[in-house]
């Protein structure tokens, strides 16, 4: 990904300068091998090259080298699919970082280039040993060892310390034994194919060394002794399959990906506390940001990698939280969330966050979760989403809500209860109603006395004078009070409902207040002898 824009000004022109000066290179190189290094041509290309390094090259600058080409602040130096081949083969020989000095000549710009003309395929030597050998001053270099490693016969028979390094595993329930000859494939040239498969040009010789290593390594069985050899030789080994998985992440290539985890997470079962550390590298925050598609694609055949990794003592979640976050509603998230929730990891914050989404869906999906995860954080999350532009996010953070009431949630239902769906204002209302929360009474109260409450249904008018008589106030028993001395010398029906309704909430209030406005309805000449009737009834002192 991107990140152009926290880039400052400087950077930026380094990222120009030397992508200038690579691409000059890359001119360079191949001037030389189509002219055999002589001509004006060759003078001008190598002169043109120079000065560009001259111009890219005022202060010390560290480039990465990856299997996609170089790279600066996490920006490529060449565009997509325009790696020179000479580059990646200098990334499968093992460097990793060319840092720049200023100052370069043209001896050493000759130099340079020359490491990239060499043929090495009927030599001994690599890249790497080129460079050391070339011993360029304003050029070095940070390398790490690769399995592209000649082994000439005499190298065939294992020491007593290489074979004490042999490990045993199980696997579908066989025993599977990490031969000698397991460790000669692990040393043979051959092996350097499985870094090569990452996105590249590749030539159709490196598609036959892929052919001709897939044979080999064809099912999840031969992929865990191929991790396990390589963490048992000397060395340090953990870049080398860390760039595999990297590179099978890029391409895709999820039935490859899902075996090399399998086979880490089932050597970290182990307790091998190098596959542990590998596993935590290969899942981390960084590796998965692009593996949504594979994801999405087959989800419960990464589940048993992951699961492994959140048992591991010391394993940070983060990397798998960034990948839920980048899946579309469906089973594929909702599996990776229930393993998330099912070993306890904090997910109140990607929830919280998930609530800013322009999906509907997604807001929809952290909502519930909220809700059963139930907190006072949840809660008043839950109660924001009130004002929601779309009705289905307002009526599902009620359903969220599940009754439950805080006090830091009250603004929100408060405002629900003038929502635009009656269903909406209804559920808020009973929320309301049943909190107990003093403070609500004059809230529902403005809502009976607003212009248009006569407006609304029946039902909706019963819910919210009977919710008043929950909060028996002096204000409220006045209210009651100024409907029933409404005249309505006509019974007109919206006034005599109304009526009705204050009686029945009048009988359910708890006060001496309410019982001597009972009583004088009792006795009221406005109301119909029915109504009348019903106050009487209703009264809870002697009549």
């Amino acid at each position: 990904m991107s990140n152009t824009g926290s880039l400052t000004k400087y950077q930026q022109e380094q990222i120009n300068n030397l992508s200038a000066f690579f691409g000059s290179l890359d001119k360079l190189v191949r001037g030389f091998q189509l002219y055999e290094g002589k001509g004006a041509l060759v003078e001008r290309l190598l002169q043109d090259a120079f000065s560009k390094a001259s111009k890219a090259l005022d202060d010390v600058v560290t480039v990465r080298i990856t299997p996609v080409g170089p790279m600066l602040y996490g920006e490529a130096l060449l565009g997509e699919g325009q790696t020179p081949k000479y580059l990646f083969q200098l990334f499968c020989d093992g460097v990793r970082e060319l840092t720049f000095h200023p100052g370069i000549t043209l001896e050493e710009m000759d130099g340079f280039v020359d490491v990239f003309l060499t043929d090495y395929q009927d030599s001994e030597d690599d890249m790497v040993t080129a460079l050391w050998k070339k011993d360029i001053r304003s050029i070095r270099y940070y390398a790490v060892d690769t399995l592209g490693v000649q082994v000439n016969e005499s190298d065939a028979d294992l020491s007593v310390q290489e074979s004490e390094q042999l490990m045993s595993s199980e696997g579908e329930g066989e025993d599977m034994t990490l031969s000698a000859s397991d460790i000669r494939l692990l040393k043979a040239q051959d092996s350097l194919g499985w870094v090569r498969r990452c996105k590249a040009p590749s030539s159709s010789e490196d598609s036959e060394l892929s052919e001709k290593l897939a044979g080999h390594l064809i099912d999840e069985g031969h992929w865990k002794r191929f991790v396990a050899i390589a963490l048992s030789v000397e060395g340090n080994t953990q870049p080398m399959i860390i760039n595999m998985v990297e590179s099978l992440l890029v391409q895709n290539q999820s039935k490859e990906l899902i075996e090399i985890l399998d086979s880490i997470a089932d050597l970290a079962a182990q307790e091998i506390d190098t596959a542990s550390s590998l596993l935590s590298s290969v899942l981390s925050k960084e590796m998965l940001s692009d593996l949504a598609p594979a994801f999405v694609e087959d989800s419960k055949s990464f589940m048993t990698a992951f699961e492994r990794a959140l048992s591991l003592d010391g394993y940070e979640p983060e990397g798998l939280v960034e990948l839920l976050k980048s899946l579309p509603i469906g089973s594929a998230r909702e599996d990776l969330q229930n393993l998330l929730i099912q070993h306890g990891i904090d997910m109140t914050p990607f929830y919280l966050e998930s609530l800013q989404n322009e999906d509907s869906q997604i807001v929809v999906s952290a909502l519930q979760a909220l809700g059963k995860i139930g907190s006072n954080a949840a809660l008043v999350a839950i109660s924001k989403s009130l004002t929601h532009s779309l009705a289905e996010v307002r009526f599902q953070a009620l359903k969220s809500l599940d009754g439950r009431y805080t006090a830091e949630a009250r603004g929100g239902l408060v405002k629900a209860l003038n929502d635009t769906e009656e269903n909406i204002r209804l559920t808020a209302l009973q929320i309301l109603a049943d909190s107990g929360d003093r403070m609500i009474g004059s809230s529902i109260l403005g809502v009976a006395q607003s212009a248009d409450f006569s407006k609304k249904g029946f039902e909706e008018q019963e819910a919210v004078i009977f919710a008043l008589s929950k909060f028996p106030t002096t204000r409220i028993i006045g209210f009651f009070s100024d409907i029933l001395n409404e005249k309505n010398l006509t019974r007109n029906k919206k006034i005599v409902s109304k009526q009705k309704f204050v009686i029945g909430a009048l009988a359910k209030m708890e006060s001496p207040d309410a019982n001597n406005l009972l009583l004088q309805a009792s006795k009221s000449w406005f109301l119909p002898s029915d109504l009348k009737l019903e106050a009487r009834n209703a009264a809870k002192v002697e009549r």
